[in-house]
């Protein structure tokens, strides 16, 4: 769901089709406030997209074991 948001806040932002979190830090905050809330930062930001691609990682992972065997 995390990753979802981001994605349909970027494609209504960018009014196209994209699936790249922006680097500059000026639309990291506006990206980090519209989807975590007005008070959320750029390291709160990131510390939920680690934290949700590190359990992204770990079931593919554990998907990619299962199917090997």
């Amino acid at each position: 769901r995390f990753l979802r948001k981001i994605e349909h806040f970027l494609q209504m932002s960018e009014d196209r089709q994209t699936h790249t979190v922006p680097a500059g830090s000026g639309e990291r905050s506006i990206l980090a406030k519209r989807v975590l809330g007005t008070a959320a930062t750029i390291s709160d930001f990131d510390a939920h997209l680690a934290a949700c691609a590190d359990r992204v990682r770990s079931v593919f992972n554990s998907y990619m074991q299962l199917s090997s065997k």
